[in-house]
């Protein structure tokens, strides 16, 4: 190091003491040096803190840096700040007349020792809860839930609790970060870090006057009012960090904010006027010190840290990812503008006790005193985790395992004993160990506790990355930081439960954060000499490129049998929230350890996959009754009140069967024959171009623009279909690989009939249509809902696909209720696989379908389709093994006997097939035997053969038959179109294939005038159109029978049911094998069909 290079000091201060980190402008760490303070625990749940003590610790820690590296305090050209979001209270004033003010009750209020309430301070529970039930519109920003960990409710509940002249004597309450900020430079400064993620302070892009420079809302006064601190708005706000709506601004993360006072600089053994910079929580400083890092020396781009999740884990771990748009997720706090980059936005997924967690199960653990003992009397001597971790190798290998992994195949445990944070935004919740024997209490016990635990928090990030997934980011890669880097096993079982690659710091992990301080601290310097016109976005990100590295990767182990193992170790929150035994065990099964569990007391509120709420578009009459929208107008016949919800999903017509069988049914006349089409675009296997010419209205036949997206294989069908297209039909356009265009309307269709003749005739097939959608009021750079960009995603990997996506993303599809799942050719890894194939659908459920617990018994996952394709060798593994295990997903899912549901495949026999009105067919492919025949009666297409393809989770009651979800779709049973995984985790499919998928939680929603429904998804018959819930109506129609008015015409509507008719006739039939032969088109089969046909060989 050049003895005039420029030296930056990073400052960060974490749940229990504080760190002091130099580097030189080239990068290099200098020197580090941390000082302990100490915490107060009053009482359960109550965490308090001394501002006076960690200022202290810090000039302790930075002196002794600077000694420790051995340089001159004139050399430390800049500083930055970070420290845990706690909630600090003062008295008004600069640092030389305000005072600390008590934040215990203990005390009375009059230890002004304790003036922080600390971030893992639960004491604001019934305040989080009430500002909850707000549903403000800001609330969208934290995920749909207050925290109790954050701001507003802990400053609620000091007003509540304090006398009112010890409130009043409150002059300002700072996130901690930015009380070192006023505590160095004598004046306000909050951050846009602190104030934007833990005070729900709104800053975003759209009251900005320059891309860099973004204009601040301000603070929300309705919703300050609204739960209960509206007299902090009537002083402009200055009791919340000294920052109010009038001119004043918050400032992001490093800007230069101002100089070293002359007190704090003698405090520090600096020099007065330093520069500071703005601060940072603590966790956004790790991000801040791994985002960018250089990988072999090579610096990343921004657009490579947008696919990067920054994972910091200390006490807790908190889990950043950036965007350039703002992706709202269920649960996951954010997204979040210009709190880190100026211009991207964060969101914030967290546990709340990890490492803490870690510490208490293992000190509390009986062993524990023994296995320290040993730990220490080795030479050299490990600490305590160092030594369990050999200690599990040293069990693998006696065992004869291949992996620790396996060794806790009978332990399983929760990991949220403080609550959960994210994904399920619940902090009641709490965790369990299952599997306990009585040699639980030794060394062994310790060791196995010990690693179930990592691999319980392991699955907690899972969750949490599934909910980002899903929602849309893209996550490559896992930027790891804080205390637990540094364990091997943690680092290791992240890996592979995640199966994506884990980059250490070249810091050392520990050091990530105080490192990304430090950064902030050279971003002050540079700011303080470019001045104000500098842009931060760039200054920032060029300071996290240039000054951090990695120091190594974890690649995930590839081991297929591993993969399995932690595969069935699904995230979960069952009912009563006791995780046992998640697979069936054979006595060489290895079974996973572990499976974090969520809430599941009440289904959570309608939302897509970006976060947003669905909206009812329920209409009625003066009486009450349905007149439009999504719902039918049966009135209920029970004495509870019921609505009847049509899915947007029926039947084609079957032109052999009786009229009542082809009530709701559609042709596709009333798909393409509107006189007032603009546009047909058709994606299709075949088509027959002559017959879709004849459905389209005669009117626009020469003139409607056709593109036509085919499948056909031979170069001759190719041939004679574009040879026919251009002779008979110019406006006609054919592409080699259906959204109706109205004016200035859409409509999508999705179906599974191919557009030829026999598929339109007597065949059971399916459409799902969206009806008529209207432009958007204000055209949209990026998609507006789920539904949106999932076709957009789909449609770009068609070639020429700009003349369909271009339109599409002119309409609004945010009233649309379903899920596309679709699949693409292609090999996809990391977040990727999540996009496509049975990956989607697992992906999917596990994010948003939730199964009562009496509807888990005898549930049967129901797969029919028109063909089995190619299974390959190993069909069995992959049928039963992955493509299953996504079948059985869902969000309390832990593979019990009462979660996991029987596999069921319905598949023609060739008898079925003999009295169908479809003839037998040389060109049909039914390849093999399955278990169950095709019985259609109920359901009115006995006569009509299927060709549809299905697949559902059915729990059969006496009242009807449940579904908990139900997916109509291309897709036959085949890998090239589900998708398979290989041994190195990427995961491949072959073919096009689109679906929607439909679930009760879509259509749960709060109407137009108010109304809320519980909602269910039930089967409908010829002879039960309108099934009922009976015990959920006989339940609700006891409790209010009191209640109830006289007239049915004002009886608020409480219960939807969604009427799926199943093609397929319950309960299911079994093949009888010495009689039922599977049907196979290039078979002979004795004995005449319905026509007088027989197939000859």
């Amino acid at each position: 190091m050049s003895s005039s290079e420029d030296i930056f000091l990073g400052v960060d201060v974490g749940s229990g003491s504080s760190r002091a980190a130099l580097i030189a402008a080239s990068g290099k760490l200098l020197a580090i040096h941390a000082t302990p303070f100490s915490t107060s625990r009053p009482a359960p749940d109550f965490f308090e803190q001394s501002s006076d003590e960690i200022w202290a610790s810090i000039c302790v820690s930075v002196k002794a840096a600077l000694a420790i590296a051995n340089i001159d305090a004139s050399r430390v050209k800049g500083i930055g700040f970070d420290a845990t979001c706690s909630l600090v209270a003062y008295t008004s004033g600069t640092p030389d007349t305000a005072r600390p003010v008590s934040i215990s009750p203990t005390s009375n209020f009059e230890d002004h020792n304790r003036n922080i309430i600390m971030w893992c301070d639960h004491r604001a529970k019934d305040q989080a809860i009430r500002i909850t039930e707000t549903h403000h519109d800001i609330l969208k920003n934290i995920g749909g839930t207050m925290s109790l960990e954050m701001e507003l409710p802990k400053t609620l509940w000091l007003k509540e609790n304090m006398p009112m002249e010890k409130w009043q004597n409150i002059g300002r309450l700072f996130d901690l970060p930015d009380f070192l900020t006023w505590r160095a430079t004598g004046d306000y400064f909050p951050s846009r870090c602190s104030v934007v993620c833990k005070w729900c302070y709104k800053a975003g892009p759209e009251s900005g006057d320059s891309p860099s420079h973004v204009g601040n809302q301000g603070w929300p006064e309705d919703f300050l009012r609204q739960i209960g601190l509206g007299e902090i708005a009537d002083d402009d706000f200055q009791k919340l960090c000294g920052v109010g709506n009038s001119g004043q601004r918050v400032h992001f993360a490093g800007e230069h904010i101002g100089g070293l006072t002359e007190r704090a600089a003698e405090e520090l053994g600096l020099v007065a006027g330093t520069a500071v910079g703005g601060a940072v929580i603590d966790a956004y400083a790790g991000a801040i010190g791994t985002l960018g890092a250089k990988m072999n020396g090579v610096e990343a781009t921004v657009n490579e840290a947008r696919k990067r999740i920054s994972l910091i884990c200390g006490t807790s771990s908190c889990h950043l990812v950036m965007s350039d748009r703002p992706i709202f997720v269920k649960g996951i706090w954010g997204p979040f503008h210009g709190v880190m980059l100026p211009d991207m936005w964060v969101a914030e997924g967290g546990q709340s006790s990890t490492g803490q967690l870690i510490d208490y199960l293992t000190k509390s653990h009986p062993a524990y005193n023994e296995a320290l003992a040993t730990a220490q009397s080795t030479t050299p001597a490990l600490s305590i985790y160092e030594y369990l971790n050999q200690h599990l190798d040293t069990l693998s290998r006696k065992q004869s395992l291949n992996n620790i992994a396996y060794l806790t195949k009978k332990l399983h445990m929760t990991p949220d004993h403080h609550g959960n944070r994210s994904p399920f935004a619940d902090e009641t919740m709490r965790g369990s160990i299952s599997g306990l024997d009585l040699n639980s209490n030794t060394v062994d016990g310790l060791a196995v506790l010990y690693l179930a635990t990592i691999q319980a928090l392991a699955f907690g990030t899972r969750q949490i990355l599934d909910a980002l997934t899903v929602a849309g980011y893209t996550i490559e890669t896992i930027c790891i930081s804080g205390g637990l880097s540094l364990n091997r096993v943690f680092v290791r079982v992240l890996a592979d439960v995640m199966q994506l690659p884990v980059v250490l710091p070249g810091s050392g992990g520990d050091a990530a954060v105080v490192v990304g301080a430090a950064v902030c601290g050279a971003v002050a310097f540079e700011s303080k000499l470019k001045g104000p016109e500098a842009g931060m976005e760039g200054l920032l990100w060029g300071a996290m490129a240039r000054l951090t590295e990695a120091s190594d990767v974890v690649e995930p182990e590839r081991d297929p049998k591993l993969q399995r193992f932690y595969e069935t170790a699904k995230p979960s929150h069952g009912v009563n929230r006791i995780p046992v035994s998640l697979h069936p065990q054979s006595s060489d099964d290895e079974q996973p350890a572990t499976t974090p569990q969520g809430p599941s007391s009440t289904k959570p509120a309608a939302s897509d996959s970006l976060g947003r709420k669905q909206k009812s578009s329920i209409k009625r009459s003066a009486s009450g009754d349905v007149v439009d929208g999504d719902f039918t107008g049966k009135k209920q016949r029970g004495s509870a009140p019921l609505r009847y919800i049509d899915p947007s999903i029926h039947f084609t017509t079957a032109q052999r069967a009786p009229a009542a069988h082809n009530v709701d049914c559609v042709t596709l006349e009333s798909l393409v024959g509107d006189p007032d089409l603009e546009i047909i675009v058709q994606i299709n296997y075949m088509i027959e171009i002559d017959f879709f010419m004849e459905k389209v209205h005669e009117s626009i036949r020469d003139v409607l623009r056709i593109i036509v997206y085919h499948g056909l294989r031979t170069m001759g069908q190719q041939q004679d279909l574009e040879a026919i297209a251009r002779a008979k039909y110019p406006n006609v356009t054919v592409y080699h690989v259906p959204v109706p265009g109205f004016d200035n309307t859409m409509q999508v269709v999705v179906h599974t009939a191919n557009i030829i003749e026999r598929d339109w005739r007597n065949k059971t097939q399916a459409v799902f249509t969206t009806g008529r959608l209207k432009k958007k009021d204000q055209p949209s750079e990026h998609p507006t809902c789920a539904f949106e960009r999932d076709l957009l995603e789909y449609l770009q990997n068609y070639n020429n696909h700009l003349v369909i996506t271009s339109r599409v993303s002119q309409y609004d599809f945010t009233e649309i209720r379903g899920v596309l799942i679709g699949s693409v050719p292609g090999r996809f890894s990391g977040s990727d696989k999540n996009k496509w194939g049975h990956m989607r659908l697992r992906s999917v459920l596990k994010q948003q379908v939730e199964i009562p617990k009496e509807y888990m018994q005898g549930s049967k996952i129901i797969c029919q389709m028109s063909s089995i394709g190619s299974l390959g060798k190993d069909a069995e593994d992959w049928l039963r093994g992955e493509f299953e295990s996504s079948l059985n997903a869902h969000r309390n899912s832990n593979y019990l006997a009462s979660s996991k549901a029987d596999l069921c495949v319905i598949y023609p026999t060739a008898e079925n097939v003999r009295t169908r009105s479809t003839s037998y067919n040389k060109q049909a492919h039914y390849l093999d035997p399955l278990l169950h025949s095709w019985k259609a009666i109920k359901s009115g297409r006995e006569r009509a053969m299927p060709h549809i393809k299905t697949f559902t989770r059915v729990t059969s009651k006496a009242e009807g038959d449940y579904l908990s979800w139900f997916l109509l779709t291309s897709a036959n049973l085949s890998k090239p179109a589900w998708g398979e995984t290989h041994r190195d985790g990427a995961f491949s499919i072959q073919s096009y294939e689109l679906g929607v998928l439909l679930f009760p939680e879509l259509f749960e929603s709060i109407g137009e005038t108010g109304e809320n429904f519980q909602v269910y998804m039930m089967n409908t018959t010829l002879m039960n159109p309108y099934p009922e819930p009976q015990s959920f109506i006989s339940a609700l129609s006891n409790e209010r029978e009191s209640a109830r008015k006289d007239s049915d015409d004002h009886m608020e509507c409480n219960i939807g049911v969604v009427r799926i008719r199943l093609p397929y006739d319950l309960p299911l039939q079994k093949y009888n094998l010495e009689v039922d032969r599977v049907w196979l088109a290039d078979k002979f089969f004795p004995g005449v069909d319905d026509f007088g046909k027989t197939l000859q060989r």
